[in-house]
């Protein structure tokens, strides 16, 4: 079964759902002249980086030029309360069905042909196989394929996983990689030659993301005391993330004045780092917050920024943190080295080692001309090479392209009703 919600704006120009039931196919899109349907299928509308650039992308692709279907797995109450962070050019279908669906594949395929659909955008690897077989079911739909990084970077890929995914890959339209490592991880995992993924950096709005104007009145929203120095890491929690070596580094770090590290993301370590921050010593204050809607005053609240993962393609969240102005700390694995320039714009520390988390932790909680010599740098360094309308103009391309439609205008929306071409 599935749940369609279509956005649309009141005269006030306020979001509105209209959810309703309905099966795919009762609902065929108009279909304007020159104007792309992408769809996007993904497993759910959490807070991870791979959804926040969904809903950036789909809002900021212009109406005029691209219309969006995106396909919720496992639709739930939460993503349908999430589901009106979508722009008027956006369909949300929610599939109700949860876990392996052999059937997967061809309601897919109803989705796509009667939705009259141009290109499928596959992110990641989980859906990208059956994302294949269901775009050629209706009709030969051009594939593209992004990918973001890797679930666990110490599980290997099996061989049949990995044969087949590589076929798949090679029946894309467009291949691309959120940042020159991920790219070559998927080359070398997949034995593929290495240019077979582009390079499209993710992006961040630096209009939204920046430093605060009173970061006092966030703490106090937040009931942090306003002496404290607050170490902040934003990621779900799983072992990827490195959760478990930040509290080992937190806990031995000899810090002269008291902190707190607060912790933003989803819980999927069964407990186990919660469980961690329980045994933090006195005077050491571990908050794990949860998921956020709004992360942005978080990052405003905080004096520095960890992200110790074991492994990134490019992360969200250290491009809004650095967009913030904070300092950041990230392990030298991945595009984290792509971000970061160790000692212009942060410090980069080996990976898997508390020792070294502690005294770059340390050196950034005691050494405040250094503190703000990198915050500084940090903002800069996001505005110069990470800014999200080239990430937007980007896509937009390989969309168009994808699709195969004479015009070669590509169109973002951005405050005002402005536009940019390319």
């Amino acid at each position: 079964m599935h749940e369609t919600c279509k956005m649309d704006r009141t005269a006030a120009g306020s979001p509105n759902i209209n959810p309703g039931v309905a099966s795919a196919d009762t609902r065929p899109a108009i279909v304007t002249p020159n104007v792309t349907t992408v769809c996007h299928p993904v497993f759910g509308l959490d807070r991870g980086g791979l959804e926040q650039q969904l809903i950036a992308v789909v809002n900021r692709l212009s109406f005029d030029a691209f219309n969006h279907i995106v396909v919720v797995r496992g639709w739930n109450d939460d993503a349908a309360r999430r589901a009106d962070i979508f722009g008027p050019n956006v369909t949300v279908i929610g599939d109700t069905s949860t876990g392996p669906d052999r059937e997967w594949a061809r309601k897919l395929a109803t989705i796509l042909e009667s939705n009259a659909v141009d290109v499928l955008h596959v992110r990641g690897l989980s859906m990208l196989v059956d994302g294949v077989i269901a775009a050629e079911w209706a009709g030969d739909v051009p594939v593209v394929a992004s990918f973001h990084g890797l679930e666990d970077a110490d599980v290997p890929v099996s061989g049949i996983r990995r044969k087949v995914t590589r076929e798949a890959l090679l029946r894309c339209k467009s291949r691309w990689a959120v940042g020159p490592d991920a790219a070559r991880t998927a080359c070398d995992t997949f034995n593929l030659p290495r240019d077979s993924f582009d390079d499209v950096p993710n992006g961040v709005d630096t209009s939204t993301f920046r430093p605060a104007n009173d970061r006092d009145d966030i703490r106090r929203q937040f009931d942090i005391p306003l002496d404290r120095f607050i170490f902040l890491c934003v990621g779900n929690i799983k072992p990827v993330k490195g959760h478990d070596v930040l509290i080992d580094a937190f806990m031995s770090t000899p810090f002269i004045d008291e902190t707190t590290l607060v912790l933003v993301g989803m819980d999927h370590s069964d407990g186990e780092i919660p469980r961690r921050a329980r045994m933090s010593k006195p005077g050491r204050d571990i908050r794990i917050v949860g998921p956020q809607d709004d992360v942005r005053p978080w990052y405003q609240a905080a004096d520095a920024f960890v992200l110790p993962s074991r492994w990134e393609g490019l992360s969200n969240a250290l491009l809004e943190a650095l967009a913030c102005g904070l300092p950041a700390i990230a392990t030298d694995v991945g595009g984290n080295p792509d971000v970061i320039r160790d000692g212009e714009n942060g410090r980069l520390i080996p990976v898997n080692d508390p020792r070294a988390l502690s005294i770059a932790m340390h050196e950034l909680a005691c050494n405040a001309p250094l503190r703000y010599r990198l915050a500084d740098q940090a903002r800069h360094s996001v505005i110069e090479r990470f800014d999200a309308v080239k990430m937007f103009e980007s896509i937009a391309r390989r969309y168009r392209s994808a699709a195969r439609h004479d015009s070669t205008a590509i169109a973002t929306s951005r405050p005002r009703s402005e536009t940019v071409t390319a």
